[in-house]
């Protein structure tokens, strides 16, 4: 039987106890569940067409995570049995070292593998983890199924929220030592809030909702809760608790595959795992015998590893599509985790097990010596990657203008600190409010590329100008929850006591523009006395991506190409919605102004792909700066005939 000491933490992959005679009972049954979590993780990341909702498995893990700190430290934290230090350095010896040994195995390939635009964002990603930061970073990058193959280390935003988690109980165990009995009640009282800050802020920020501790605090705290729940019913008969546990795992798999990224969160998918792992946690501490079917050998094998599988399942995929730019096959995929689940089993067996036995690192100094070299370590070569503009030096002179120009990034859309000032907003000021005459930008992310520019020429005009908080694609509005026609009813609202007259849609239209989508909306500015400026896609292909060329000259020995678009391509591109904003421009001709950005991009022959040598695209279709200052003229001329009137 093995024993898990108080010094030894019990969590993420480690081991849960009962306590008998100053020990701790295995509860071996628990690594099965972990085993599902896990799995549920790998085969969705692996196979997202097969198990498009297995992500509820890092749902799981949280509230196994509260289950196991509520047994193993929460009543001697709180009689202060032991000290706060013990407790996370027990923490820091079971996480860190698999950790950074994954960091600095990810980090040679990535060194080998990814082009310096994206080692940028990987060596920011990888200086935030010795701080656990990394939730923060990836939530100012955007939603976490957005361009997730890009980002090796995406999957370690969840290290971040438990390691938040353990500083979290830490200061409340200090808050309660003196009133230990306040400290559950208070708990239900903050993780209600927290459910309740989930369901509020999730229509306006998922992402916030999917990265963040105060959002996520509930699911970690039901697991402290059913471990004093578990505490209070007792042991048991084994029957009722084993038909409840099998129960409880199948609802977990079925919402494995029922569930997709689609889902709100929290929603049905969360309540009913996180519930039915609370369940699973309480029938199983509560039983007077063994579950033989979750005590099959490989399956709780799987669960002893299940942190390292979780650290090193998730990097290989990400290289792989690096690398080639492109999805890795089921076979492919299936190679990977097998590579990924060896790598787990020599953390555990070489790194995890020897460091949790003491066998290695043995006192707290040396643990500390540990820990704190390799984070030091880690910071040095993010800095350094860093400041070589992602190891640009590495790369011959000609092609590094089209490394430079890939990294460049678009502004926030709207500062964090108004957002976080009026998360209720659906508009942000962009200049000084100047009275009336004020311009609102809507669209997509392609709005918000020109913001700053645009900020700047009505700055300059003395006119207001905002931009709505959402991306949201005029002429789109009510084919989803995020951008519905209440959405947009409250916008032009907002735009009418703001002193708005004109908004100005700039998106990159897709070819299924709807007319009529477009009449109705515009129907509704023109009602509202709203003028519509509605500017046509800019030219766009994957041939104007500048990494696509650079990787190019690199293959062939040549210099990059600087050859633009064909124009007839680009006609061809926008002929379906420059028909349609023609029609509605001539259907509301006192209302609405179309905008084509082709005279200042293309000749009779092609749409430059460059301005004196510079790149004008970031990738196939976002400007960087040099290419927004073709359209400086454009958008000098549109504010001041706004200003000045007909």
């Amino acid at each position: 039987m093995e024993i898990c000491w108080h010094e030894e933490p019990c969590g993420f992959g480690l081991a849960v106890t009962t306590q008998t005679a100053g020990k701790r009972r295995y509860i071996d049954e628990i690594d099965a569940l972990r085993a599902l979590a896990v799995l549920l993780v790998v085969l969705f990341h692996a196979y997202p067409e097969s198990v498009p909702g297995g992500f509820i498995g890092v749902d799981v893990f949280f509230v196994i995570s509260g289950f196991v700190i509520a047994r193993a430290y929460l009543p001697d934290l709180l009689a202060r049995r032991i000290t706060l230090g013990a407790f996370w350095a027990a923490r820091f010896r079971r996480l860190s070292p698999a950790l950074l040994l994954m960091l600095a195995v990810v980090t040679v390939a990535a060194l080998w593998i990814i082009h310096p635009d994206k080692l940028i964002k990987y060596s920011e990603t990888l200086l935030a983890q010795p701080f656990y930061l990394q939730n923060f970073v990836f939530w100012e990058e955007g939603d976490y199924f957005a361009d997730a193959l890009t980002r090796p280390l995406l999957h370690t935003w969840s290290l971040a929220v438990e390691e938040q988690f353990y500083l979290f109980i830490g200061l409340a165990v200090l808050i309660f030592r003196f009133a230990p009995r306040l400290f559950l009640p208070v708990l239900a009282l903050v993780s209600i809030a927290s459910l309740i800050a989930a369901i509020y802020i999730a229509p306006q920020s998922p992402k916030t909702v999917f990265y963040m501790l105060p959002t996520r605090l509930w699911q970690l705290s039901l697991g402290i809760f059913a471990a004093y729940a578990a505490q209070s019913i007792g042991r048991r008969g084994a029957g009722l608790n084993h038909a409840i546990v099998a129960i409880s795992f199948g609802v977990i798999a079925v919402n494995g595959f029922v569930f997709s990224e689609a889902s709100p969160f929290p929603g049905a998918h969360a309540f009913l795992t996180c519930g039915a792992a609370a369940v699973t946690l309480i029938a199983l501490d509560a039983q007077t015998r063994s579950f033989s079917p979750l005590m099959f050998g490989p399956l709780r094998y799987v669960g002893r590893i299940s942190y390292g599988f979780y650290l090193w399942h998730w990097p290989p995929i990400s290289l792989w599509f690096l690398a080639t730019q492109s999805k890795p096959t089921p076979l492919v995929a299936t190679l990977l985790m097998v590579l990924a689940f060896g790598m787990a089993a020599i953390s555990y067996h070489f790194v995890e097990r020897p460091i949790r036995e003491r066998r290695a690192l043995p006192t707290i100094l040396a643990l500390r010596r540990f820990v704190l070299g390799g984070m030091a370590m880690v910071v040095v070569v993010s800095v350094t990657i860093v400041a070589t503009n992602g190891a640009l030096p590495l790369y011959p002179k000609e092609v590094r203008p089209f490394f430079l120009a890939a990294k460049e990034r678009g502004p926030f859309r709207c500062p964090i600190s108004f957002r976080l000032r009026d998360p209720e907003a659906e508009l942000c000021p962009l200049t000084e409010d100047r009275g009336d005459l004020g311009v609102l930008v809507l669209g997509d992310s392609h709005a918000d590329m020109l913001d700053e520019m645009l900020a700047d020429i009505a700055d300059a005009l003395d006119q207001p100008i905002f931009l709505t908080v959402r991306n949201c694609d005029y002429g789109y509005f009510g084919q989803s929850s995020f951008c519905s026609d209440q959405i947009l009813t409250e916008v032009i609202e907002t735009a009418k006591r703001s002193g708005i007259s004109t908004v100005l849609a700039i998106s990159l239209w897709p070819e299924d523009l709807s007319y009529d989508a477009l009449v109705e909306e515009t129907a509704l500015l023109v009602e509202a006395d709203l003028r519509l400026v509605i500017m046509e896609s800019v030219p766009s292909d994957p041939s104007l991506n500048p990494i696509r060329r650079a990787r190019t000259a690199l293959e062939t020995g040549t210099a990059p190409s600087l050859v633009g678009l064909p124009v007839e391509v680009y006609q061809e591109q926008i002929l379906s919605q420059r028909a349609a904003f023609a029609a509605l421009a001539e259907r509301f001709p006192d209302h609405v102004m179309v905008l084509s950005p082709q005279p200042y991009f293309c000749d009779e022959d092609a749409c430059r792909f460059h301005t004196d040598g510079l790149p004008n695209y970031r990738d196939r279709s976002h400007l960087t700066r040099a290419g927004r200052e073709n359209l400086r003229p454009m958008f000098r001329d549109l504010f001041e005939h706004l200003r000045d009137g007909p």
